[in-house]
């Protein structure tokens, strides 16, 4: 009973041994762990599991022939008798394993079938990649280098364990440098710092919005690599925007048409100098501008002082025009005087006629000669 329940433990092991599933598990183990030089350690395998016990009986018995070649045992399922210089073990003490030659185990049958397994298994190791919308793939391939043609979007298949695909993102890209925390996932404040004209420290806030042409990721990824927006995008602006901010005054930067210039000139350096990178600028936004807390308080100050001297101005030259009001009146009244006076002299008559006018309504008097005062009744005043 042991014997047999022995012997069927070694059938066992014996057949999981020589089972395609064993051989593909120990290829993608071997895969997994060395790579493309799995491949190899695989076909050693497969040559020393199948020729191991010919070649060590070769060297138990102090010879060396072409022990590829050689025929240690009958074949499988021949009646022939034992090979004389091996000593034959009896058939109840243990489990013995024929010995076959090279040639009688890699039959063109076996081989074919051995190849189709292996390629079905890359395919599905690493036969297949996608690429997600909005991307394309560069195919890197270890014989040619970086391939000038691309995968577009969808599933492709590509050579497994040969061909690598990096994955470029063609959609609008954004990259921002701010000096408020949140703003930039890896950096806490990444404002661009630069100089004024005048000598002023300012931080900058920008944003560049850019892409890539899917036709020109391969020479992205051949020549800058892809982390492009450390080696191209922001060392850019920060060059762009220094040299830009250096020309202008630190006043002139507070209104919005000097910062709508300044946000041009940016634009136009450096959609030549990403275009040269393969690179396509989209837009440059100049957010904001800092300045330092001291600069801020003079300006204030300045500003206060500025406004105190407008409004002393502006009472001033009121005083001047109220003055010049009360001249202007004076004189005119003085004009008017004057016509007045040659008025009457050349026309007594007028006298009596403002005399006149300038009487009740209820007076009563007459046309009297000339030279003749007129008399009034001033008792009528009393009632």
């Amino acid at each position: 009973m042991k014997l047999s329940a022995a012997r069927n433990s070694n059938t066992f092991i014996l057949g999981m041994k020589n089972s395609p599933l064993m051989n593909i598990l120990i290829l993608m183990a071997l895969l997994g762990i060395f790579g493309n030089a799995g491949l190899i350690l695989f076909g050693l395998y497969l040559l020393f599991k199948y020729q191991w016990p010919n070649i060590e009986q070769h060297f138990k018995e102090g010879r060396w022939k072409n022990i590829i070649d050689v025929d240690t045992g009958p074949p499988i399922g021949r009646a022939s008798p034992p090979h004389p210089k091996v000593p034959q073990r009896p058939a109840n003490t243990s489990f013995s394993l024929p010995h076959l030659s090279l040639m009688e185990i890699l039959t063109p049958s076996r081989v074919i079938k051995s190849i189709i397994v292996i390629v079905i298994v890359l395919i599905f190791l690493d036969g297949f990649t996608s690429i997600p919308a909005g991307h394309v793939g560069v195919i890197y391939d270890r014989g040619r280098g970086v391939l000038t043609s691309h995968f577009d979007e969808g599933l492709h298949l590509k050579i497994p364990f040969w061909q690598v695909v990096e994955k470029f993102d063609t959609r609008l890209r954004v990259s921002t440098m701010s000096v408020e925390p949140g703003e930039n996932e890896r950096y806490t404040d990444d404002s661009i710092e630069g100089l004024t004209k005048d000598g002023q420290k300012v931080n900058i806030d920008a944003t560049i919005q850019y892409r890539i042409n899917g036709q020109d990721a391969h020479w992205i990824y051949q020549n800058i690599g892809v982390d492009f927006d450390e080696k191209v995008i922001r060392p850019g602006i920060r060059n762009v925007a220094r040299d830009v901010i250096t020309g202008y005054d630190s006043t002139n930067l507070f209104t919005q048409d000097t910062r709508v210039e300044a946000q041009v000139k940016m634009q136009e350096q450096l959609k030549e100098l990403y275009g040269r990178n393969k690179i396509a600028l989209e837009d440059v936004l100049l957010r904001n501008i800092l300045f330092s807390d001291v600069y801020l308080q003079a300006i204030e100050d300045k500003q206060v002082a500025q406004q105190r001297i407008q409004k002393a101005e502006y009472e001033r030259q009121e005083a001047e025009k109220a003055k010049e009001k009360k001249i202007i009146e004076a004189e005119a009244e003085a004009q008017a005087i004057k016509l007045k006076g040659e008025t009457l002299r050349a026309n007594p008559q007028v006298i009596q006629f403002e005399f006149v006018q300038r009487m009740a309504d209820d007076i009563e008097w007459g046309i009297l000669p000339n030279d003749i005062l007129p008399l009034i009744d001033l008792k009528r005043f009393n009632q």
